[in-house]
């Protein structure tokens, strides 16, 4: 094996040193990103149940200003 072929060797041995080492980063990411969207979908649910809550809420609060007004006159 000549001088050549072995820095060939080596050199292909880096690239799959730092191949090896992006798709750890990659898979770190994406585990990161999974743990985000979770929660996101939490807190959108969430503000989802307040929205709702409130326009109940409002809506009843509107109905008895409405009929307390008309049966105060």
């Amino acid at each position: 094996m000549t001088t050549h072929d072995q820095d060939l060797l080596v050199a292909i041995g880096r690239l799959e040193g730092k191949m090896d080492a992006l798709i750890a980063i990659t898979n770190a990411h994406n585990e990161m990103i999974q743990k985000h969207d979770e929660r996101l979908r939490e807190l959108e649910t969430s503000r989802s149940a307040l929205i709702g809550a409130v326009a109940i809420l409002s809506t009843a609060i509107s109905a008895a200003v409405a009929w307390l007004s008309a049966n105060s006159v």
